[in-house]
């Protein structure tokens, strides 16, 4: 949409409405003015009817953690053999290579400090209380 000026005091505050930026990062703000009237441009130096402003630098941060995901998302899993105590319990896929990610709504990786993350993977309440049993021994 076109930009929309607003009058604060002795300055003038332009609005401008854009996509939402959702991807965390640096990013540089440069607006340019264009004189398009033509009774004023004709007036006008070459060099006056297009004015550029300083160029400003904001940061777009991640939001609050909101997901999980796994890093690299195309992590391949491999077979293993999944033991408790001395007794092997079945076989099991495995992530290789992989790294859990908190992540916002929008993907971003989000810094957590003290964020306490716990990951259990099984296929029935009898496995379950078996692992979680033989990780509490000490």
């Amino acid at each position: 949409s076109a930009p929309r000026a607003e009058a604060q005091g002795q300055t003038t505050v332009v609005h401008f409405a854009s996509e939402k930026i959702t991807r965390a990062g640096h990013y540089n703000l440069t607006a340019t003015y264009e004189e398009a009237r033509p009774a004023l441009a004709c007036a006008m130096k070459s060099t006056e009817i297009r004015v550029r402003s300083l160029t400003t630098t904001f940061e777009v941060v991640a939001f609050e953690p909101k997901q999980l995901s796994l890093v690299p998302a195309e992590a391949e899993a491999e077979c293993t053999l999944l033991q408790v105590s001395d007794q092997t319990i079945s076989r099991a896929p495995v992530l290789a290579a992989a790294t859990m990610q908190l992540q916002d709504c929008y993907g971003n990786a989000v810094r957590e400090k003290g964020a306490k993350v716990s990951l259990h993977v099984y296929e029935d309440e009898k496995l379950s209380k078996e692992i979680s049993d033989a990780l509490s021994v000490g």
